[in-house]
């Protein structure tokens, strides 16, 4: 948290408790501290400056380069004037993002949220193009849920998240699961424009706002993101897909981590988080951390 003053056109550091720092909506690598579109706004808000210095008072504060995931969208400023800037992908950022440690390279990586690696994952025989048409979508999500469809009738017993999942992709609209195909692409983009080396995650989220906390919401929400990592080990969150939990746990053991799969609501963005959230964990940049092994 962070109190600012303009001295010459300059932010000054003066006070750290006049804005809220949203841990879910910060994450910290090797290189930089990387922020969400909810953080920034924020910021800016609560001291009335340009998205520009308030990269530049986070930096400050973290003492480290701060840079900005999310969608490039025109959004309002604190002045009241549209400008483009950073749109959030869904909450917070550790919904969208992991940021790692190759154990076997030594090197950064990123892995994201990624729609379109879930229907790779589950429907190879539709594939989506770069931008994905409403046909494309359609004939994606139909070949899903006929797979689960076709496993019930074999009389296997579906999981609660292969009901989940099916349940999604039967009643959600189909133009709103195409276009988080498209914002998972753009996230994606967002760390690549930064020189990060991006792996994808198979997952699917949705998010009915307008019942984001009741039972009865559509809001669903399928990932291998808000992990929370201790040396060689990943706390995962478990989605009760089978298909889908080998296949995010799969992308983990290739970076050099054990993976402990974590009981985690498929619906748990209805509460507001997961893994990550749920513990409050957070690398803190200016705690000296001991150097890794080559």
């Amino acid at each position: 948290m962070i109190q600012a003053v303009k001295k010459s056109g300059k932010i000054s550091v003066l006070d750290p408790n006049s804005f809220e720092l949203q841990g879910g909506d910060i994450v910290v690598g090797d290189r930089n501290v990387i922020i969400g579109a909810n953080q920034l706004a924020a910021v800016t808000k609560s001291l009335n400056i340009s998205r520009e210095q308030a990269v530049q008072v986070l930096t400050d504060t973290f003492k480290k380069p701060v840079i900005v995931a999310g969608i490039r969208a025109t959004v309002k400023d604190a002045d009241g004037v549209h400008r483009l800037g950073w749109a959030p992908w869904h909450f917070h950022i550790d919904l969208d993002m992991v940021l790692l440690v190759n154990r076997n390279t030594n090197k950064e990586v990123a892995l994201v949220h990624s729609p379109d690696a879930l229907f790779k994952l589950f429907a190879p025989q539709a594939p989506l193009s770069e931008a994905p048409t409403l046909r494309e979508v359609k004939n994606a999500i139909q070949a899903v849920v006929n797979q689960l469809v076709q496993k019930a009738e074999a009389g296997t017993l579906l999981s609660k998240g292969e009901m989940d999942l099916a349940e999604l992709l039967s009643t959600y609209p189909k133009v709103a699961i195409q276009r988080e195909i498209i914002m998972g692409k753009l996230f994606k983009r967002s760390l690549e424009d930064q020189g990060y080396d991006v792996q994808e995650l198979p997952g699917l989220g949705v998010f009915d706002k307008n019942t984001p906390t009741t039972k009865d919401s559509r809001s669903h929400f399928f990932f291998g993101t808000n992990a929370v990592l201790s040396e060689s080990t990943a706390l995962v969150p478990n989605n009760r897909i089978p298909v889908l939990d080998a296949a995010i746990e799969r992308v983990y053991q290739s970076l050099g981590y054990n993976v402990i799969p974590m009981q985690s609501a498929s619906k748990s963005i209805v509460h507001w988080g997961g893994t990550r959230c749920s513990s409050e964990t957070c690398r803190r940049p200016y705690i000296p951390l001991k150097s890794r092994p080559n």
